[in-house]
Formats: structure tokens, sequence, C-alpha cells
């Protein structure tokens, strides 16, 4: 019978990874969640102990109307033993320039590099959007990090 065996002399070259913490809302059990004035959209995720490093950090949101928008976004950082924001920022009025039905993927690499320059192994990053701005909530999916 046929067995595969890896190539030692060429061993595969490491392959970046993608995490998606999708969005929720306490209290809530729809998805995604519908934030308005009053509600945060949470997102949790755990390093892990093999990351390599952050690349990209992105924010996926989208509604049913085209509308200007402006959330306020904090990240936090922390790991076993430390305060859950033990390292934390809050970037207030990051516009969201929606089209109807159509996902915007919000860069939060900039934005938060402050924060993001103490994200380690083992960390929990929590991700907090609230909604600012604008005439109808906002669908918040959740947030994906792209691994260096």
């Amino acid at each position: 019978m046929p067995r595969a065996n890896q190539d030692r002399y060429n061993p595969l070259g490491r392959v970046p990874r993608t995490l998606f913490g999708h969005a929720h809302e306490s209290g809530s059990s729809v998805f995604p969640p519908e934030i308005d004035f009053s509600d945060v959209a949470k997102m949790h995720l755990v390093i892990p102990d093999n990351w390599n490093g952050l690349d990209k950090i992105y924010l996926w949101v989208s509604d049913d109307a085209t509308e200007d928008k402006t959330i306020n976004v904090t990240v936090n950082l922390g790991t076993c033993g430390e305060a859950y924001n033990i390292h934390t920022q809050t970037v207030n009025g990051i516009a969201c320039n929606i089209t109807a039905n159509q996902y915007l993927c919000i860069d939060l690499t900039t934005t938060h590099a402050t924060v993001l320059a103490n994200l380690a192994v083992r960390d929990m990053i929590q991700v907090l959007v609230e909604h600012a701005g604008g005439d109808n909530p906002i669908q918040v999916f959740g947030v994906e990090l792209q691994e260096t």
C-alpha cells in the first residue's frame, strides 16, 4: 500500500495563519449583533503559543443601509494572572462608510498600534466596539488577526 512520507530534505515552509473571533452582545443571541448607541459588541481570542507576530487586524462590519457611521473601538490585552486590560487603548470616532449589504473591513493595525505592540503569545485579546454616530445600528461580525 502506498505511504506518504514528509520530505525531510525540503520541509514545508511556515504558512501564516488567520484567526477570527466572532462578535457577540451581552444578553443577546442574535448574530451578527446590531449595536446601537447603548450597545457594545465584544470579541475575544487567545493568541496561540506558536504565534509568529501580528501583521494586520481587521474589524468586519456591515449594515442593511448605506450610511456613514462612527464607532469607538477599545482593544484590551492581558494573560493569565494579569488584569484583562493591563494593556489597553481606545480610539474614538472611527469612520465607517457603509454600503448596504457589503462587508467593510476596518484596519485597526495603525489606529491601535500602541496597544498591539504589547501583544504576546497566550494573551487574551478583547475588542470592544461601541456605536457612536449614525441613524441606524451597525452589524459587527468579528475581528480578524493575520499572522506575520
